[in-house]
Formats: C-alpha cells, sequence, structure tokens
C-alpha cells in the first residue's frame, strides 16, 4: 500500500478492496463526477472562490460507508491545492448525502501540514 502513495489519490476500487470504511457507489448513489461538480459548487458558494481559481486543484472523491460522524453512504471529495514537488498545501473538503447529493458540511480555507 505505501509504494501506491497518498490513499486519496487511490481508485475507488482500490480504497475499498483495503479499508472497510470506504466502498463502492451502487445505482442508488450520485455518480462520482457529479459528486466533485457539486463539491465544486459549494466551495466556490462557501468561500466566494472564482470558477478559475477552483481549477488550479485537484479533486478527489471518496466513497464512506462507515463513520460515526455522519450519516453513511457520504461522498467526501477533497480539492487539494500542491505545490510544485507535489505536496498538499491546502484543503478544501466537502461531505455529501450519497444518494440526493445534499451537501452536509463544507470544511476547509485551513493549510495542510505537509
Amino acid at each position: 500500500r505505501a509504494q501506491k502513495g497518498e490513499t486519496y489519490k487511490w481508485s475507488l476500487e482500490e480504497r475499498a478492496k483495503y479499508f472497510p470504511s470506504y466502498g463502492l457507489p451502487n445505482a442508488d448513489d450520485i455518480t462520482q463526477d457529479e459528486a466533485i461538480r457539486i463539491a465544486g459548487d459549494a466551495i466556490r458558494k462557501e468561500t466566494g472562490m472564482a470558477e478559475d481559481d477552483l481549477k488550479q486543484y485537484a479533486a478527489y472523491a471518496l466513497y464512506v460507508i462507515d463513520d460515526i460522524s455522519l450519516p453513511t453512504p457520504f461522498w467526501m471529495v477533497h480539492y487539494i491545492l500542491e505545490d510544485a514537488s507535489g505536496r498538499s498545501r491546502k484543503i478544501l473538503t466537502v461531505y455529501m448525502d450519497a444518494r440526493t447529493g445534499e451537501v452536509l458540511k463544507v470544511d476547509g480555507g485551513g493549510n495542510a501540514n505537509g
């Protein structure tokens, strides 16, 4: 697993295979692409960020099936701004209901730890 790099960059299938709290969406869920689009809209609304500025961030969607803090399943979408060496400089995260796409929480504005 360590050779694959940061787990948020793994495919949905890879995360589901190695981590029991992650799974794969089914036909009742919004798609990964829809989750990323909704998350981008939520970040722009929450922060006032321009669309061109958000395009500098890479988006990674995680499908969570087991968590004690939010009702599952939910999509957790990270928008990550990386420096030239690939280290995370800033992370914005949106949590949304996997079935409806309703945004549950938006976190961010802080800097990454490394």
